[in-house]
């Protein structure tokens, strides 16, 4: 299993951070003559923790909302998981530069520094990425169709 080695040079400054926004409290002991610092998380850490929770569960019921309406009912799992293998390809080749692009968006959206100009024009822009999508679909159903006429 690939799980994270924290090294000093990473943990110290993640704890650093964590503390300067009040998740984690520190206090020092002596301990043996040596000072030893114990880490300690705060009840606003305790909330941010409960909130990561509720947000996965809400995913998690979303998701399976998605995978349960019956417009998807044709559609699996797998078939989800190809598609995010497919964008994942495309952020990882022809659209590297881009690969934070939408989840900024989102990001500057939830912050509020997204307008409601900028929202519209990021929706208007979607659905004609969506409507050409449309559109392949179509003519690879047509032409999936032929193959299956002339065999």
């Amino acid at each position: 299993m690939n799980l994270w080695k924290p090294t000093p040079g990473s943990l110290y400054p993640a704890l650093e951070e964590l503390k300067k926004e009040k998740l984690i409290e520190v206090k020092s002991i002596d301990s043996s003559g040596r000072k030893k610092k114990i880490y300690a998380i705060t009840a606003v850490g305790r909330k941010k923790v409960k909130g990561f929770a509720t947000e996965k569960a809400n995913f998690e019921k979303g998701f399976i909302q998605l995978l349960e309406n019956p417009e998807f009912s044709k559609y699996t799992c797998d078939d989800f998981m190809h598609l995010q293998k497919i964008i994942s390809g495309i952020f990882e080749g022809e659209a590297k530069e881009y690969k934070s692009t939408l989840l900024e968006f989102a990001f500057l959206a939830k912050q509020g520094e997204i307008s409601e100009k900028q929202k519209k024009e990021f929706k208007k822009n979607l659905i004609s990425l969506l409507e050409k999508i449309k559109k392949i679909n179509e003519s690879a159903k047509k032409q999936a169709t032929k193959n299956l006429n002339t065999n």
